[in-house]
């Protein structure tokens, strides 16, 4: 009986560390949350149009617009273990980015749903490199 609880106990064991190690993380966040994690170590990036991205974007952030031919091949470039923040105008790209980026193995996707719209509104500074 004993042999056999540790072998059931083993096996939930490892059963839940392997959910762990393969769990995904994606979570919604607003201006403010964004703001606070600037400072963080992660990958922002902005996935609208170069066009739009030249007008202002968030200090930090990497254009790769979700509608260029070559958006799986620079998303492949980012480390797909390391916190990866999305955003675009007002949240609709953003979020099709985010389902992306989690079928193709990412482990933590946050997907700034206000997008710049959001971020200007609450007078967050915009930039222009």
């Amino acid at each position: 009986m004993k042999k056999l609880f540790i072998i059931t106990l083993f096996t939930i064991s490892s059963i839940s560390l392997f959910a762990q190690e393969n769990s995904v993380i994606v979570k919604n966040i607003n201006s403010d949350e964004l703001h606070d994690m600037l400072e963080n170590d992660m990958q922002l990036v902005d996935v609208r149009t170069g066009r739009e991205y030249q007008r202002g974007h968030i200090k930090g952030a990497k254009l790769i617009s979700i509608n260029s031919a070559d958006f799986n091949e620079k998303v492949n470039e980012l480390n797909k273990d390391k916190l990866v923040v999305v955003y675009c105008a007002v949240g609709g790209r953003s979020t099709a980015a985010m389902r992306k980026l989690k079928d193709m193995g990412f482990k933590e996707i946050y997907n700034f749903v206000g997008g710049v719209r959001e971020w200007q509104m609450n007078k967050y500074e915009l930039v222009k490199e």
